[in-house]
């Protein structure tokens, strides 16, 4: 039986009627789902049964994000656990008909792969975030962003957002090299990942943002409960915050990172470099 908050977000669902939709969950805050004991297995498919029929024929993704391959260089991407929850890792296991090869920021998804997907040969530099990117991709797309029981402050893609204004003059690049396996294949890469300030605080005024987002018609938030659903259309949210960012550079920052961002950069007249901290 439905409760309330699945039926208003199947009929918002339903509005916008999304080809594709990527998921950050949090079970524990998702929709009611009996638990057994000794019953996870069926407890995380469950789950994924509500979120398939939520969606019904449309396109699902779900990240597979993995670190090891920073402090390691090397990862099997057919192997690797996701590191960003039980029902991403059931999803990649079970139900996914393919992967992405990004040493890091890797997806699995059911439905169409018509992704670009850039790790092919060797020698590649690698920008998880740039045009060629599974998140550029999504932006194309205009894929439904769904936080099922997840936090809103938990969407990686504001990196995207970050990448695509250019210089961020808050972060710098580091590039990691190393192997990535996919069965008898090993390629080369060159992974450009953009760090925040090592040992300095940096993290983002996600009650602003939310805020606007929701004044401005583009993030549902619904609450019932123990169960937490917000979505977006990617795209929308990614215009959106795109244009407040070239408006002011430090948008997106909490007060105490402002505190000591603003009169270093004063200070230094230029954006962070890697030099500066490491």
């Amino acid at each position: 039986m439905e409760t309330n908050i699945e039926k208003n977000v199947r009929t918002l669902i339903g509005r916008k009627n999304p080809e594709s939709v990527l998921i950050h969950s949090d079970l524990m805050q998702g929709f009611a789902v009996e638990f057994k004991r000794g019953g996870k297995e069926k407890f995380i498919a469950d789950h994924c049964d509500k979120l398939s029929q939520l969606f019904g024929n449309s396109s699902i993704y779900q990240p597979t994000f993995n670190y090891k391959f920073l402090p390691e260089r090397k990862t099997d991407v057919r192997n690797r656990r996701s590191e960003v929850g039980v029902l991403s890792e059931y999803f990649r296991k079970n139900i996914a008909e393919w992967y992405t090869r990004d040493p890091v920021f890797s997806f699995s998804g059911k439905g169409p792969y018509t992704y670009n997907e850039p790790i092919k040969t060797s020698g590649l530099e690698i920008d998880p975030f740039d045009n060629t990117s599974f998140f550029h991709y999504l932006y194309v797309q205009d894929a439904l962003l769904f936080h099922y029981g997840s936090e809103f402050k938990h969407s990686t893609i504001l990196h995207y957002i970050e990448r695509k204004l250019g210089t961020v003059v808050y972060r710098y690049d580091k590039i990691f090299e190393g192997i990535v396996v996919d069965g008898e294949e090993e390629i080369a890469v060159r992974y450009k990942y953009h760090v925040r300030p090592w040992g300095k605080h940096l993290d983002y005024d996600w009650d602003k943002i939310i805020a606007d987002l929701v004044n401005a018609g583009i993030l549902y938030m619904e609450e019932e409960g123990n169960t937490r659903i917000c979505f977006c259309s990617i795209r929308e949210m990614t215009d959106f915050l795109f244009e407040k960012m070239s408006a002011n550079p430090l948008y997106s920052l909490d007060k105490e990172t402002l505190d000591w961002v603003t009169p270093a950069l004063d200070k230094l007249g230029r954006a962070f470099t890697i030099s500066d901290f490491e």
